[in-house]
């Protein structure tokens, strides 16, 4: 290309003001991009501490409401074995359908027969 007239040079002035402005399009569109990425990675930052912060709020206020309800609650290990304590002394005297030998006469007839087959085997043993 050769530049031998006045035309040629303001086509070819033309020419490199819109490849620059185009460049300079392209580095500004970068940029903002570059910019827009980071502030996205910022609020995602701040977002995540204070997600943090709100679970190791609740994480400890949890913590201080168990304490609370533990230091007022009942102890429910304690209070179903004495219900179930309870219950079985009442089936023990009293009998029950559920379980065949329950009443009180069938322990005593257990307990004497055990003592029975104890005081047998004992004279077995004695001779």
């Amino acid at each position: 290309m050769s530049f031998t007239g006045f035309d040629d040079v303001n086509t070819f002035l033309k020419f490199s003001q819109i490849g620059i402005s185009a460049l300079a399009k392209g580095r500004e569109y970068k940029e903002e991009v570059e910019l827009r990425h980071k502030q996205f990675a910022d609020v995602q930052q701040q977002a995540a501490l204070n997600n943090q912060l709100l679970y190791n709020s609740y994480v400890n206020l949890n913590e201080r409401e168990q304490l609370e309800y533990k230091k007022h609650a009942f102890d429910q290990f304690e209070l179903q074995f004495d219900i179930r304590k309870a219950v079985a002394a009442r089936l023990a005297l009293q009998g029950s359908h559920n379980k065949s030998g329950g009443s009180a006469e069938a322990v005593v007839m257990n307990i004497n027969g055990r003592d029975y087959i104890l005081f047998r085997e004992k004279i077995l043993i004695m001779r």
